[in-house]
């Protein structure tokens, strides 16, 4: 009898069936994966913190006041030498001025007047000085007193006095501009201007009073009197030389100088010209009044070989200025400038 055996197809699992697992294996997987992948991709994040320097401000340290002020100072410095031939061109206006008016005075000095008073001095009919009387007043009349000549000089120095101040206020203005950043490391910042130009006019007092000088601007008048004084007096003495005539009529002092100034300035230059017959002797005299004016002009503008004109006296005086400055703005910008308040 013949025996049955199973088929290979009953014997072992389906090649179809297992392809199928397979496949869905890797479908699974496959969705597994990306489910995996988009969970990441897709996942929100997380903000990012930003990152924060916990470490301490650099702190600015404070310049030292000699760099602080240095270019403040020297910018005021070169402002006060600038402007002293702006101030001296105050007496180029006032001596153009009077030289307007030589033509008529020289028709005065010229005139029978002045020549019969002439007379009178030669023929003992008078003190002397009549005639040198006659022009110092038709003198001052048509040009200036010697008072007037000295009020001109004084104007100079106080309106240069005043345009120092005005420099250095504006100086402290801008300092304090520039300290802005260490308002709590110097006391100055913190003032306004009037109370400011005060700490600085009590500075300057005080080295004015430890070194025994007055350069002006906030202390008084001595300055104008010294510089007016010692420009004044040279002039005088030079004028004094030349002028023969008047023998000791010129001092080396203002206070004596008096007419004498005027009479040096006009009697020489008359004197030659009352009984000259040349032709046009009021152009002649002219001619020499003018030049008697430029010279005056010159003496009290620029001095001369051995005496000081006002030009250098301001020089010296801005120097010496500058030197008392630079002492006042450095005491201020020391952290106990202030004092008590």
């Amino acid at each position: 009898m013949t025996e049955s055996h199973p088929t290979s197809s009953s014997a072992k699992p389906s090649l179809g069936w297992l392809s199928a697992v397979a496949f869905l294996g890797v479908v699974l997987g496959v969705v597994l994966v990306n489910s995996q992948f988009g969970l990441v991709l897709f996942a929100p994040k997380a903000p990012i913190k930003p990152q924060v320097d916990t470490r301490p401000p650099a702190t600015r340290s404070v310049p030292k006041p000699e760099e602080i002020a240095k270019p403040h100072l020297h910018r005021a410095e070169q402002e006060a030498a600038r402007v002293i031939d702006e101030h001296l061109r105050k007496l180029d206006d006032f001596f153009a001025q009077a030289k307007k008016n030589t033509h008529r005075f020289a028709e005065e000095a010229l005139g029978w007047g002045s020549k019969f008073r002439l007379i009178q001095d030669s023929l003992g009919l008078s003190d002397g000085n009549k005639h040198k009387r006659f022009l110092q007043d038709r003198f001052e009349a048509h040009f200036f007193t010697p008072d007037q000549l000295k009020e001109e000089v004084q104007k100079v120095v106080q309106s240069y006095l005043a345009h120092l101040r005005d420099i250095e206020s504006k100086m402290l203005v801008a300092l304090r501009a520039d300290l802005d950043d260490f308002s709590t490391d110097i006391p100055i910042v913190q003032l306004d201007d009037r109370v400011l130009q005060q700490k600085y006019d009590q500075a300057i007092s005080q080295i004015m009073e430890a070194t025994g000088h007055d350069l002006g601007a906030n202390i008084g008048v001595t300055i104008v009197s010294v510089i007016t004084g010692e420009v004044m007096a040279h002039v005088a003495i030079r004028l004094g030389v030349s002028a023969g005539i008047l023998g000791t009529g010129a001092s080396s002092t203002w206070a004596t100088l008096g007419a004498g100034l005027v009479a040096s300035i006009i009697v020489e230059s008359v004197v030659s010209w009352v009984w000259d017959a040349i032709a046009d002797p009021r152009g002649k005299l002219v001619a020499e009044l003018n030049k008697k004016l430029d010279e005056v002009h010159r003496l009290i503008a620029d001095g001369s070989s051995d005496g000081k004109g006002l030009r250098q006296q301001l020089h010296e005086l801005a120097q010496k200025r500058a030197v008392v400055r630079r002492q006042a703005v450095l005491s201020l910008l020391q952290p106990n400038s202030l004092g008590a308040k």
